[in-house]
C-alpha cells in the first residue's frame, strides 16, 4: 500500500488509461476556459448594459432618447442598446414610408424589428452553454469507463502473477478509482457554471424583452411616459412587471 497514489497509477498507466486522462484534461481545460471566459464577458456586458439603460432611462422624448444611442452599435456594444438601435431604425424606415407608428401594422413592424435583435443577443447568452452542458453529462461516465478499464488490467495483472491476497488487491483496485474522481472533479463545476450561465440569459433575455415593449410604447406615443410627479422616474426601464 506504500507504492500508491495518483503518482504511481500514472507510473503504471497503460496507454487506455492514460488516453483517457488526456481526454478528461482536454475536457477540463475547454470546459474551465469556457467558464472564465463568458465569466468575463457575462460581467463585463451586464456592467455596460447597466450603465447604458441607466443614462437611457432619463429621456422623456424619442429624440432624446435616440440621441442616447452609441455612434455605432455592433457587437461589443450593449445588447438593450443594439435592441433600441434596430427599434429606431425600423421607425425611421415605417416613417418614411408614410406609415404612422401609433397603427397596428406599424407597432407590429416595431415589433418584428425587436424580436430579431433580441433573438440575436439570445443566441450570444447561449454560446458556449451546450459545451458545458456536454461535458457536464460526460465526463463522469468517461471516468467511470477509464475506472472500469483500469480495474480489469489490475486484476488481470494480478490473476497472471498468482498472487491473490487482498493487500495485492486493495492497491490497484483504489488506484482506478482515481479516475472517476478525475471525472467528477470535470463534470461538477461545468454542471454547476451551467446552470448559473442558464439563469443569467433567462434573466438578461426577460430584460431585454421588457425593454423592447417600453421601446414600442415609446415609438407609438412619441413619449416615455406621462409624467405624473417630479419624483417619479420618467421611464423605468429594466424593471420586470414580476416585480411590480
Amino acid at each position: 500500500m506504500a507504492d500508491s497514489g495518483l503518482l504511481h497509477f500514472l507510473a503504471g498507466a497503460d496507454t487506455l488509461a492514460r488516453v483517457v486522462l488526456a481526454l478528461l484534461l482536454l475536457m477540463s481545460l475547454l470546459s474551465w476556459y469556457q467558464i472564465l471566459g463568458k465569466g468575463l464577458r457575462t460581467l463585463l456586458d451586464t456592467r455596460r448594459q447597466g450603465r447604458f439603460l441607466a443614462v437611457f432611462r432619463q429621456c422623456r422624448t424619442v429624440g432624446e432618447c435616440e440621441r442616447q444611442l452609441p455612434a455605432d452599435t455592433d457587437d461589443s456594444s450593449p445588447a438593450a442598446a443594439r435592441v433600441a438601435a434596430a427599434a429606431f431604425a425600423a421607425g425611421r424606415r415605417w416613417r418614411l414610408g408614410g406609415g404612422d407608428l401609433a397603427s397596428a401594422a406599424g407597432g407590429e413592424f416595431i415589433e418584428r424589428a425587436v424580436y430579431r435583435e433580441t433573438a440575436k443577443a439570445r443566441v450570444a447568452l447561449e454560446s458556449g452553454l451546450s459545451t458545458l452542458a456536454a461535458i457536464a453529462s460526460t465526463a463522469p461516465f468517461v471516468g467511470l469507463f477509464g475506472t472500469v478499464c483500469s480495474i480489469y488490467h489490475a486484476l488481470l495483472a494480478i490473476g497472471q502473477s498468482g498472487q491473490g491476497g487482498i493487500e495485492r488487491v486493495a492497491g490497484p483496485v483504489a488506484e482506478s478509482l482515481i479516475m472517476t474522481a478525475i471525472g467528477l472533479a470535470v463534470a461538477i463545476p461545468a454542471a454547476l457554471a451551467h446552470n448559473a450561465f442558464v439563469r443569467s440569459g433567462r434573466l438578461a433575455t426577460a430584460e431585454l424583452e421588457d425593454f423592447g415593449e417600453e421601446l414600442q410604447s415609446l415609438l407609438a406615443s412619441g413619449v416615455a411616459a406621462p409624467q405624473a410627479g417630479q419624483g417619479a422616474p420618467a421611464w423605468p426601464l429594466g424593471v420586470s412587471r414580476e416585480a411590480t
